[in-house]
């Protein structure tokens, strides 16, 4: 019951997304989509390291750190870009007929607010089966969650090859029957 208000959740912030992109126009919505998307794959990129870092220091485990820490790093990335994309005013923006303003800023609006819930839920992979005991993410309608990770591994696979041992600890959640749900980073 819990995956549908999730995923019902999941639902509106996308459509949300996209009525804002239309409000926008094409060019806002497609920077704002660059931007979360670049933020949140360099978030994934240290985020591990990071927490095991800062877990280290504080004695706590990399799971009570790893949300804040991947949201911090996200905010610092993208709050100052987006700060500079809020002052430019329309005399520096391109303009395009209004069908496409609309039609594309829904479009690239609706993927960020995609790729920010997909992030989102990424992020509470780590947490959710302690708070949600009844949380399965194979019920979710939408498994949008899986998205960084495949184009964060795609990225990575493409610009920089190299041995599995180089690649970045992302996290999965594992569930069976017998056992509460429990976290695993993998390559």
């Amino acid at each position: 019951m819990v995956e549908l208000g999730i995923s019902i959740v999941a639902c509106v912030a996308i459509f949300y997304g996209g009525v804002k992109g239309s409000q926008e126009g094409l060019f806002r919505a497609f920077a704002r989509f660059c931007l979360c998307s670049l933020a949140s794959i360099a978030a994934m990129r240290f985020w591990f390291p990071g927490a095991t870092s800062v877990a280290e220091r504080l004695s706590v485990t990399p799971e009570q750190v790893s949300f804040g820490l991947f949201w911090g790093v996200f905010a610092l990335l993208v709050m100052p870009f987006l700060f500079i994309l809020r002052t430019l005013n329309n005399d520096f923006l391109p303009s395009y007929h209004i069908l496409l303003e609309r039609f594309g800023g829904f479009i690239f609006g609706a993927a960020t607010g995609g790729f920010l819930i997909a992030a989102l839920l990424l992020s509470l992979t780590l947490n959710l089966p302690r708070l949600l005991p009844a949380y399965d993410e194979s019920k979710l309608l939408l498994p949008v969650h899986r998205l960084p990770s495949m184009i964060f591994r795609t990225a990575e696979a493409t610009l920089a090859p190299g041995p599995s041992e180089s690649r970045t600890l992302l996290p999965s959640l594992i569930q069976s029957n017998a056992t509460p749900a429990k976290v695993r980073w993998s390559r």
